[in-house]
């Protein structure tokens, strides 16, 4: 069982909780005159070793099953301190390792090593797929019970002292692509566009019901809940991202999937839409959204793709269309006052943080990211 934290091991005091939820308000209210700043301490690219019951610890990718998973190592639920704020961010209770479980959910078998954690395709038929997946039938997978246990341990842990925010949950364009692969992907919306849709309208519907499922198991916290991002709101959010939108032209994009993103939003007061910086070419699509309340960008500036003048121009496009921006990722002190200065601080946010040189090890992962990053052109 979790282990429950006592008052002490928290940093930040219930007034303090009092008057960030305040300054969050204001940011979805657009009346802040100061954008909301956390400063991430430090990043850690090394491998991290995934923990398995047992007492575990998988190096070299292995396929597992929901019974191996070792929810408290996952959640960290032996740390003796717990800080609630980065800055005027707020730290919620999630899996401190990634998950893939609703890709395992609809069949994809699951990877973990000390890289990470990936759905490879599930080589199945896709006609038959498409007809024998249902939300019911996927709601009986035995991957359900850890994406349940992970809150229902992060409330025990947390007893309300720390929110717990929403499992990392894959959009529909990202599950299909995690499903079937991305050349399958790419090659099936011509072969077989009728199954596509098909299987895009189920995992629509999963998408819905597995986050309804989460808000019920979830306490609110201060009156609200607060998203992976660290973003507090009154009013229920879903965390949602199409990064394998970058597979297909905005046109593309729009014809086949827009529909099935529109109808998973539109089901909550709030969303938060994860993109990236290297992945704007749909950014128009997006900002037409009445569904989509705030834009998460980040910055892939460590798999060598910054190009300041553009990603600020990027910005100030969100923020013309009334969308509230959130930007995350590596920023020098003199960019993050650049991009404060030059952007409106009403609806603002940025989550960042920046890295000491050392004996050019980060120039030469750069290079790394720069050589393995060779990204396919959108199919038009």
């Amino acid at each position: 069982m979790a282990m429950n934290l006592d008052d002490s091991v928290f940093f930040g005091a219930e007034q303090d909780v009092a008057k960030v939820c305040a300054r969050h308000m204001q940011f979805w209210d657009m009346s802040a005159d100061k954008p909301l700043i956390g400063r991430i301490p430090s990043v850690n690219w090394r491998p991290k070793p995934y923990p398995l019951k047992g007492g575990i610890s998988v190096v070299e990718p292995e396929k597992i099953q929901p019974a191996q998973m070792d929810i408290e190592r996952l959640l960290g639920t032996d740390r003796k301190e717990f800080a609630l704020f980065t800055g005027d961010l707020i730290n919620p209770v999630m899996p401190l390792y990634p998950t893939s479980w609703l890709e395992a959910v609809i069949g994809c078998p699951i990877c973990v090593s000390a890289f990470g954690c990936v759905a490879q395709p599930a080589e199945q038929d896709l006609s038959r797929a498409a007809l024998e997946l249902t939300v019911e039938t996927a709601m009986k997978s035995p991957w359900i019970h850890p994406m349940d246990e992970v809150l229902r341990q992060g409330e025990a842990f947390a007893l309300g002292r720390a929110p717990v925010t929403q499992i990392h949950l894959r959009g529909v364009i990202d599950l299909l692509a995690a499903f079937l692969g991305e050349d399958r992907l790419c090659l099936e919306i011509y072969d077989h566009p009728a199954e596509i849709r098909a299987f895009a309208e189920t995992l629509s519907s999963l998408i819905i019901t597995v986050v309804r499922r989460g808000l019920a198991l979830r306490r609110k916290w201060f009156g609200g809940h607060v998203s992976c991002w660290g973003i507090f709101s009154i009013e229920p959010l879903i965390d949602y991202q199409i990064d394998a939108s970058g597979l297909f032209s905005a046109r593309k994009y729009a014809e086949l999937f827009l529909e099935y993103d529109q109808k998973v939003l539109r089901e909550f007061p709030l969303s938060l839409l994860h993109l990236h910086s290297a992945g704007l070419h749909i950014l128009d699509v997006m900002l037409a959204l009445d569904e989509v309340s705030l834009i998460e960008l980040s910055i892939d500036r460590e798999a060598g793709n910054f190009d300041k003048e553009k990603l600020l121009w990027c910005c100030r496009k969100i923020q013309s269309r009334g969308k509230r921006l959130l930007l995350w990722g590596w920023l020098e002190e003199s960019e993050l006052a650049e991009f404060t200065t030059a952007l409106r601080p009403q609806g603002l946010a940025v989550s960042y943080w920046n890295v000491e040189l050392r004996d050019g090890k980060i120039k030469n992962y750069l290079g790394d990211c720069r050589t393995l990053a060779s990204p396919k052109p959108p199919v038009s």
